[in-house]
């Protein structure tokens, strides 16, 4: 049940017990739940009551991404409703930057009826410096929020120097023949005289 809000129901004696259920908030507005006829199937206005402020409980969870990824938000409900949830949001920037790191983004998912998450996708940026920005969400107008904002962590660029080395060729030897040996030089022997 909200916050300062106490039941509050209107009876009418004629002609069939019929009761208006609601809830009557601090300020004095009074939000109108429904009819409860005590007369129809045994049920009383406290059925009607907590049927009706059965409500949603919704979450965001954070995302982590890559520069240059989407980072993806999913926005759940504790339980499948019989109708939409429509839930309001919008990014806000943190160490990120939008226009920079990411794309600024806000509006409305919707939760169809009988699910119990949607996703909200923001764009980063492939030149991305890092950082973090979150995605806020806004009161539903049915349903409570639990945990209202996702924080958006995104991982700086990479950049790849090329490299500056200069690719060596391989040297090869030139062959080199080895010379022909010197001719051997004709000695001519000389008798050798004894006296």
């Amino acid at each position: 049940m909200p916050a300062e809000a106490t039941p509050y129901w209107i009876d009418k004696d004629e002609p069939n017990l019929a009761a208006v259920v609601g809830l009557a908030h601090g300020d004095g507005s009074v939000l109108i739940l429904g009819f409860d006829w005590f007369d129809s199937d045994g049920a009383g206005w406290e059925t009607v009551l907590a049927t009706a402020v059965t409500q949603p409980q919704a979450a965001v969870t954070d995302a982590s991404v890559d520069a240059g990824d989407d980072a993806v938000f999913v926005i759940s409900i504790d339980s499948s409703f019989a109708q939409p949830v429509a839930i309001g949001y919008q990014t806000v920037d943190g160490t990120a930057t939008a226009g920079l790191d990411y794309t600024a983004t806000s509006g409305t998912v919707v939760i169809p009826a009988g699910s119990t998450s949607a996703e909200v996708v923001v764009a980063t940026s492939t030149s991305a410096a890092g950082g973090d920005f979150s995605l806020e969400l806004t009161e539903p107008a049915f349903g409570q929020l639990v945990d209202s904002t996702g924080v958006g962590t995104i991982a700086p660029a990479t950049t790849t120097t090329p490299s500056t080395s200069t690719p060596t060729t391989p040297t090869t030897e030139p062959e080199t023949t080895p010379a022909p040996a010197p001719a051997a030089t004709p000695t001519s022997a000389q008798p050798t005289f004894t006296g």
